[in-house]
């Protein structure tokens, strides 16, 4: 059976879903895009899914807080 997440015709959040029913684990997603558009991968109604635009020194500590569910 061929992998979902390697065949490229499901959308980043639905692959990303699906890796967690396969796996039972709350496997996370962040995207960092360097210019703001209306384009999204992460999908908003998501907790376990964040988008960010631009980056300047605090990105990297607010990743690591979403990551661990400080927030």
């Amino acid at each position: 059976m061929r992998s979902p997440l390697r065949d490229g015709k499901l959308h980043p959040s639905q692959a990303l879903r699906e890796y967690r029913e396969r796996l039972g684990i709350p496997a996370k997603l962040v995207v960092v895009a360097m210019t703001a558009t209306r384009f999204s991968i992460a999908d908003p109604d998501d907790a376990g899914m964040l988008d960010v635009v631009g980056l300047d020194v605090s990105t990297p500590q607010l990743i690591t807080q979403f990551a661990a569910q400080a927030f």
